[in-house]
């Protein structure tokens, strides 16, 4: 059973892997960019694996089986983590992305790669530009170029 412990005002975004075997279920806390995140196995069972305290504000469902969850405990300007859909505990994810100097805005799996948007700001520049890193999800090396 899901939702029994859902918040007053919730906001709920269902989203599932394209196989179908996956749900992932982004629960609002009102308005105030908390989050807690449910995810949906293959059995059919939810479980929570993050909730408003662990400040995980976007995840995606990777297309290796991964889920990889933008964080911002610890890390003001966010990091990323990714953790198995087959056992999501997210005290046991691994840091894909470290907090930088740049603050990540978003996250967007595709078959091959993770791409991060990061926002860049300058005291010169009034709209600072955007900037996209890519990485390969098999090896986690890492290129980057400049969005146009």
């Amino acid at each position: 059973m899901i939702g029994k412990d859902f918040p007053r005002i919730a906001e709920i975004e269902l989203e599932s892997t394209r196989d179908g075997k996956y749900t992932l279920a982004k629960v609002a806390n009102g308005d105030g960019r908390l989050y807690s995140y449910y995810l949906r196995d293959p059995s059919g069972k939810w479980g929570r694996f993050a909730e408003d305290a662990d400040r995980v504000v976007d995840v995606e469902l990777g297309f290796d089986g991964n889920l990889y969850a933008l964080s911002l405990k610890d890390a003001p300007r966010g990091k990323l983590l990714s953790m198995p859909m087959s056992a999501p505990v997210l005290a046991a994810a691994k840091v894909v992305v470290p907090q930088g100097a740049d603050t990540i805005e978003e996250v967007r799996a595709t078959a091959a790669r993770i791409y991060v948007s990061s926002f860049a700001s300058s005291p010169r520049s009034p709209s600072p530009p955007t900037t996209w890193a890519s990485a390969w999800a098999a090896t986690t090396s890492w290129c980057s170029r400049r969005a146009s």
